[in-house]
């Protein structure tokens, strides 16, 4: 991890390490009313990212943010993301591939951090959070 790269948003108020042979794009999504940062290769970060990152604007408490990912089957466990409660979840996505999701909540953000079905990073993602600072 020493030699992975920066990725820091000031309107968001965070700054996270990925490694260092992926990219990082981010934007904000209309349609989902979130900004979303994607990680991975460079030629498939648009249709396959290996790991999200998505900032939804108020929030106001860790249970009610988790409550939007209420589909998603396994057993939450707390956790902390840069000092900040937070909870993980493990569960199974299509073709019964695992992925892992982080959530947490700040100054009226709550962050979700997860990987997705096209790779095994659900340690990468861990490494990821313990990276992972709030700015504010």
């Amino acid at each position: 991890m020493a030699f992975w790269k920066n990725y820091r948003n000031d309107a968001y108020s965070f700054d996270i390490k990925y490694p260092s042979d992926w990219t990082a794009k981010g934007y904000w999504s209309e349609t989902g009313g979130f900004f979303y940062v994607a990680f991975g290769i460079a030629n498939t970060i648009n249709s396959k990212p290996l790991v999200t990152l998505k900032v939804y604007p108020n929030q106001t408490t860790l249970d009610k943010f988790i409550k939007y990912f209420d589909y998603l089957s396994g057993s939450w466990k707390d956790t902390t993301l840069n000092n900040v409660a937070a909870r993980e979840i493990i569960s199974v996505g299509q073709n019964s591939k695992q992925f892992i999701l982080i959530a947490s909540v700040k100054n009226v953000f709550g962050y979700g951090l997860e990987s997705t079905v096209f790779g095994d990073n659900i340690d990468t993602v861990r490494k990821m959070s313990s990276t992972f600072k709030f700015l504010k």
